[in-house]
């Protein structure tokens, strides 16, 4: 085992884990004349569950893609002209009555939000909630009985718009209320550079100077923690599965929820606080695929399309089809600046397999749920030539790819506020921070939540360092 010592010069800070809460702490640090961190990370690349890729005429986000306009996120970036607004419309498709009508779907959905934002969906999960109670919502809902009926066999559309603002792989234990968004907000997109641009510019990339290369030279890829060796005055010691450790005052956490999950209960010595633990095992951790298809020549219109299963008809596709995954998508979105490119979300229990099956096996159930959908509306659909995925969930490294509240998690009072509280070695320092997006309150499950985490904890160690404590 070898000893990778930081210089002296300053507190030392380790920071486990390159995405933008790891990325946006080392910024707020060397800002405030804080050099002396590492950022260590497990993949070879940097920007966790931002992941930019090429394809087709332009750039997919395999991870997070739109950007809120009251966000951080966008404070950060409003200068840089690099965003615009985004005014498409979706078309819903049902598998047997082909396009709904707007009136009828936006009615559906304005019910979903009205239950999504804590309507009579309080302390009750929502698989429970849409089993027992949500038919006497459409009887009040729809009068007309032809729409009672079509609003009851789009419940596995409706089931979807919750997996995909919850970001769960089912429904079971996932809590009614949040501070999440429904309908997400989709309108504020990256022109060209994808959300790769918000890294570039917090490691100052931008400004093609030098401090853009000491932010590179403070990431070290192909790095993962192994262990974390806490509580001793004299400091932390991280170790790496490359033999490789590093001596630290400080030791900022930034790894996925998934992945503390999996190995919490090992990478730290002693062990976490029992309160600890447990609001890393009760919380959430879900996961959306997105799968972008390039074709050879563009045949849809200039809208998106979102897919609902009729109640027999899925039951049949489930057991009879070739490609009962397709079940889990929700549709196929247009991308900005990228015309021949659709990219596809899947939500639910199918997700895992849908990140191992091979790309021409996915090709196929791509062309075939969308000759399903739209063949009566596009004569000419074309089987796609080639994708690009993210594999959040079966990465161990992730283990998913959003956070989010469970009904466990809630009445035990345990938040992803619970999750931020830092711990203290034997002589009350704040050795141990924890950042991401799951220990944020409000703005969970997003990059805002994630940025504003990274600042946070730097915040904190700046703060203490200075005697504002």
């Amino acid at each position: 085992m070898t000893n990778r010592m930081m210089p002296s010069c300053g507190p030392r800070v380790v920071i486990v884990g390159a995405g933008v809460a790891g990325i946006a702490a080392a910024s707020r640090l060397i800002e405030n004349g804080f050099a002396n961190c590492i950022i260590l990370e497990a993949e070879d690349r940097v920007g966790g569950r931002i992941c930019t890729r090429r394809l087709g005429d332009g750039v997919v986000d395999l991870g997070a893609q739109y950007c809120r306009k009251d966000s951080i996120v966008y404070h950060l970036v409003k200068d840089f002209d690099l965003l615009e607004v985004r005014n498409v419309s979706t078309h819903v498709y049902h598998s047997q009555n082909g396009r709904l009508e707007d009136s009828f779907v936006n009615k559906l959905l304005d019910k979903v939000s009205d239950l999504y934002h804590g309507g009579p969906v309080q302390n009750v999960e929502w698989k429970q909630y849409l089993e027992e109670r949500f038919d006497d919502e459409i009887v009040d809902l729809f009068h007309d009985e032809r729409q009672r009926l079509l609003a009851r066999d789009n419940m596995d559309f409706v089931k979807k718009q919750v997996l995909l603002c919850t970001g769960s792989i089912c429904l079971n234990g996932v809590y009614g209320a949040t501070s999440g968004e429904f309908p997400p907000d989709f309108r504020c997109v990256w022109k060209s550079h994808g959300y790769q641009a918000l890294l570039d510019i917090l490691m100052k990339k931008h400004l093609k100077t030098k401090s853009a290369l000491q932010y590179e030279q403070k990431v070290i890829l192909n790095s993962e923690v192994t262990k974390i060796e806490w509580g001793e005055e004299d400091g932390a010691k991280v170790i790496c599965a490359n033999g490789l450790y590093y001596l630290a005052d400080y030791v900022i956490v930034t790894v996925p929820l998934g992945a503390l999950k999996r190995q919490h209960s090992t990478l730290f010595s002693p062990a976490l606080p029992k309160t600890k633990q447990k609001v890393i095992e009760l919380l959430g951790f879900g996961s959306i695929l997105k799968v972008c298809f390039h074709f050879s020549t563009k045949w849809w219109s200039d809208n998106d399309f979102a897919f609902a299963w009729g109640e027999e008809d899925l039951k049949t596709a489930l057991i009879k089809s070739e490609h009962p995954w397709m079940t889990n998508c929700m549709g196929f979105y247009l991308v900005p600046n990228n015309p021949n490119v659709l990219m596809a979300w899947f939500v639910g229990n199918y997700i895992s397999t849908l990140e191992s099956i091979s790309d021409d096996v996915l090709l196929d159930g791509a062309h075939m749920v969308l000759q399903r959908f739209l063949g009566r509306t596009f004569q000419n659909i074309t089987k796609p030539i080639k994708l690009e995925r993210n594999r959040w969930c079966t990465n161990p490294h992730f283990g998913g790819m959003v956070s989010y509240e469970t009904l466990q998690s809630k009445r035990h009072g345990l938040t992803g506020e619970t999750l931020a509280e830092s711990v203290d070695s034997k002589v009350g320092i704040p050795q141990l921070l924890f950042g991401g997006e799951a220990t944020m309150k409000v703005g969970y499950g997003s990059v805002n939540g994630a940025v504003m985490s990274g600042f946070r904890e730097a915040d904190r160690i700046i703060n203490y360092c200075r005697g504002n404590k």
